[in-house]
């Protein structure tokens, strides 16, 4: 196993394991069930998007991709443009020599990057002076972009 599949593995199984200890622990002791769940949005609240299982599962998907764009700049020593999008990820681009992927796993062939709600992860690029931001984005439980539910890694 590749140590980005390792990563992404991780994230992914650190996620599971926050819901269910929250899930477990309010079911035992109901009368703590407020308090755990307070716990529970703290522990991911440097995290937009709220505080659900789909949500923890959209964020750590978020972080896969990101350490798949991560594993893409070390080898081609560029980020995937906008034209390429996160489809270099798991297809080598036209001309791209340098590229070793694929750089994450795919579950579902027919939509690779989808969110937990079934919409495509959104990949931009915007400059910023002399180089650029990146941002990895969801549109959340609502499928509205530009809302406070969205998910999004920026770097």
């Amino acid at each position: 196993m590749s140590g980005k599949l390792r990563i992404v593995l991780s994230e992914t199984i650190a996620a599971i394991l926050i819901v269910a200890t929250v899930h477990s622990v309010s079911a035992q002791y109901p009368n703590t069930a407020n308090a755990n769940r307070a716990r529970y949005q703290r522990s991911v609240a440097g995290v937009s998007g709220g505080s659900n299982a789909r949500t923890v599962s959209g964020n750590a998907s978020l972080s896969g991709v990101r350490v798949g764009l991560s594993g893409f700049m070390a080898d081609m020593g560029r980020m995937p443009t906008s034209a390429e999008g996160l489809q270099a990820l798991i297809k080598r681009p036209p001309g791209a020599t340098n590229w070793r992927g694929p750089y994450i796993s795919v579950t579902n062939a027919k939509q690779p990057f989808a969110d937990p709600w079934g919409m495509q992860y959104r990949y931009t690029q915007t400059p910023a002076g002399s180089r650029f931001i990146y941002t990895i984005a969801s549109n959340g439980p609502d499928r509205m972009p530009g809302t406070r539910d969205d998910l999004q890694i920026q770097f």
